[in-house]
């Protein structure tokens, strides 16, 4: 019996899930690759239209001349920069924190 009801909860969490993942499918997505601390990182992030698109809501966008941009003056397919914070840690120089790569700004 307690099997039963701990897959139910599974299942119930899992299409809950889904279901909120799903519904951000038709939203924009930046994609962003680049070196920082001798690591190599690639994420994808699926964003709403304003600046709160990265997981810790601490993700700054700027354009390829450094200016700071808002989701919603970006054009598809432009080019950018991305300043980001470590998970759960201090929050490091912001030029020690640009990745040397370019990100893509798709809807």
């Amino acid at each position: 019996m307690m099997i039963k009801q701990y897959l139910f909860k599974f299942f119930v969490i899992l299409s809950i899930t889904f279901g909120v993942s799903n519904s951000y499918a038709g939203n924009n997505q930046v994609v962003m690759q680049g070196i920082y601390d001798n690591s190599n990182i690639q994420a994808g992030y699926i964003v709403a239209n304003d600046m709160k698109f990265s997981v810790d809501n601490a993700t700054r966008v700027y354009d390829a001349n450094g200016q700071l941009r808002s989701l919603k003056s970006l054009e598809s397919g432009q080019q950018l920069k991305m300043y980001y914070r470590n998970y759960g840690g201090q929050v490091k120089n912001v030029s020690d924190m640009v990745l040397d790569k370019i990100i893509y700004y798709s809807k």
